[in-house]
């Protein structure tokens, strides 16, 4: 037992030994093997913007009515594709639900009913007028013609009574002659007096059609009140009936036939929505992009278009769960100018519309994934990105050349994470050393030796 233990400590520190030897030996293997390289190539960089998203209809319209009461016609389900006008019917409206109209059919007979009375009391006031006015002028006529007759016949007095002083004078006629007929002249003075009082009391008349035509203007503006009213209780029997606003598929139904439902602008809390109908003609995503993201959507030197404030026009993929492996087109329609900001993460609404024929293969609601090209570049110098060192904010590579490799600084342009521009300080077909072991491969040109991971792989 002893000695088969003193055989496996032997060779455990054997062991040890090979392995030292290896470790102590393994810089310079390492140091041995080819550097990693990367030819400086023409291609194409394209920068994109990654975000999820709901997918939305072009619109969505919520059904409710104007009028309270029990359904009795509900013609459409869910998925039920409806227009706002009856195919083949001039101008008629598609039917979506319809009330009981019996309580808004009698509001209407009522109102209907206070209207012919009120028109009959403008009749009625109308009439009281007119007879008023026909007194006024029958009797302007006969107070008129009346002081004509008194003015006449004191004017007739009167020269009879001159004629009478006259002869008197000359003994032509008797002193009871004369005073007759001052006393007739007097007479016919009081009964000009009484034409012209008679006159005067046509001024009662004249108020009297003023009244009559306040009781006119009465009649009038209260016949005005109840047919507004009759105009309401109409429109409130016509609202018993809500017809399609939009052309679209039926989305929602929240109500079934016999449901007792509450108006829409009765109601405090808004009343009752019985259907949702969506117009999917066209199909939106609207992503959340992050704070980080936005700025390549918005930094693109495009002008603002379709009256949006921020710029659009980008070209965007989506994809969805539902169908794995296939991508919908589309392009950026909006972006939002206000952030949204949960859990102290700012995003922003970006809407693209989904241009492809597939289209109608996404539904709203859907979570769909979208990929927005913010900006891309053609035959431009590419190189790796773990090709280039930054120094101080400027870019570097490592050349290698004939087995040596040296630093040289270059101007970048744009990146997609892979491969970056450059500008300016490399040739199209150099070598570029790639990965952690640039600084090795440089230490070693420089001194000829072979470096260790040691020495130079810091």
């Amino acid at each position: 037992m002893r000695r088969i233990i003193i055989i496996i400590s032997a060779l455990v520190f054997a062991g040890f030994g090979v392995c030292w030897y290896c470790l102590a030996s393994g810089g310079g293997q390492a140091a041995a093997e080819p550097p990693r390289t990367a030819k400086a190539e023409r291609g194409c960089i394209e920068v994109t913007v990654e975000a999820t998203g709901p997918v939305e209809s072009n619109l969505d319209v919520d059904i409710k009515s104007k009028a309270s009461g029990e359904i009795v016609s509900l013609p459409y389900d869910v998925g039920q594709k409806v227009a706002r006008h009856v195919p083949g019917a001039n101008d008629e409206k598609t039917l979506l639900v319809a009330l009981d109209p019996t309580d808004e059919q009698r509001r209407v007979e009522r109102a209907g009913a206070a209207c012919d009375v009120a028109k009959a009391q403008l009749d009625q006031a109308m009439q009281a007028m007119a007879i008023a006015k026909e007194n006024l002028r029958t009797g302007a006529l006969s107070s008129q013609a009346a002081v004509a007759r008194a003015e006449a016949k004191l004017e007739m007095d009167k020269l009879t009574v001159r004629r009478h002083e006259e002869l008197r004078k000359t003994g032509g006629a008797t002193q009871n002659e004369l005073d007759l007929a001052r006393t007739e002249q007097k007479l016919s003075q009081a009964g000009l007096d009484d034409a012209l009082a008679s006159r005067e009391a046509l001024k009662g008349l004249e108020l009297a059609i003023a009244q009559r035509q306040a009781d006119v203007e009465l009649a009038q503006a209260n016949l005005k009140g109840l047919q507004v009213e009759l105009a309401d209780a109409r429109q409130r029997l016509a609202d018993t009936k809500v017809y399609c606003p939009i052309d679209g598929v039926v989305t929602r139904r929240c109500v079934e036939t016999g449901q007792i439902i509450s108006s829409g602008i009765q109601n405090i809390a808004g009343g009752t929505t019985l259907l949702t109908v969506s117009d999917l003609s066209r199909i939106f995503v609207v992503a959340a992009v992050d704070e980080s993201d936005i700025g390549r959507l918005i930094d693109t030197g495009q002008p603002a278009s379709g009256g949006s404030a921020m710029p659009s026009g980008q070209q965007a993929s989506v994809t969805v769960d539902a169908y794995p492996g296939r991508q919908f087109p589309g392009k950026v329609v909006q972006i939002t100018p206000r952030g949204v900001s949960e859990a102290n993460v700012v995003t922003f609404a970006v809407k693209i519309e989904v241009t492809g024929p597939e289209k109608a293969l996404l539904l709203p609601k859907m979570t769909a994934n979208v990929k927005i090209s913010a900006c891309s570049r053609k035959d431009v110098l590419t190189v790796p990105l773990s090709a280039v060192q930054y120094r101080q904010g400027k870019g570097h590579v490592t050349v290698w050349q004939d087995g040596k490799a040296a630093t040289k600084q270059i101007i970048t342009g744009m990146s997609d994470g892979v491969v970056v521009e450059v500008l300016d300080g490399l040739r199209e077909g150099q070598m570029v050393l790639t990965g952690s072991s640039q600084s090795r491969w440089i230490n070693q040109s420089r001194t000829g030796q072979p470096a260790t991971d040691r020495d130079g792989g810091k």
